[in-house]
Formats: C-alpha cells, sequence, structure tokens
C-alpha cells in the first residue's frame, strides 16, 4: 500500500482550496497567499473558481426558470 506525503504545500494548497470554494475572490485568496499578482493565484486554483462559477450559473438559470 502507498503512503500518501503531505508537507507545507498540501496545507496551504488545502487551505486556499477551501476558500475558493467558499467564493472568496482571487484578490482576496492572492493576498492570503502571499502572491505578488492573481495571475498565480488563478493558474493553481482555477479549478475551484470554475466549479463556483458553474454553480452559480446554474442558480441563476434556476431561478430565472421559476
Amino acid at each position: 500500500m502507498e503512503s500518501e506525503s503531505y508537507n507545507l504545500k498540501t496545507f496551504r494548497k488545502t487551505f486556499a482550496s477551501n476558500y475558493a470554494d467558499k467564493g472568496i475572490g482571487e484578490g482576496d485568496l492572492a493576498d492570503l497567499l502571499g502572491h505578488s499578482t492573481t495571475n498565480t493565484t488563478r493558474i493553481y486554483y482555477k479549478k475551484k473558481n470554475a466549479s463556483i462559477i458553474k454553480e452559480r450559473l446554474n442558480n441563476v438559470n434556476i431561478r430565472k426558470n421559476c
């Protein structure tokens, strides 16, 4: 059985992913992580933001159909 390895980057990514899931904006997330630009944040957390945007779009479509 393969053991998983954890390091500070693992916890950093978990921290950032959790806040991205909760809708924290890229600018605020970049500040929390110490990134000098949001480009760095966008590279690593793009997938998280995409799922949040998709959920928001679905909510808008549901409201329009009601």
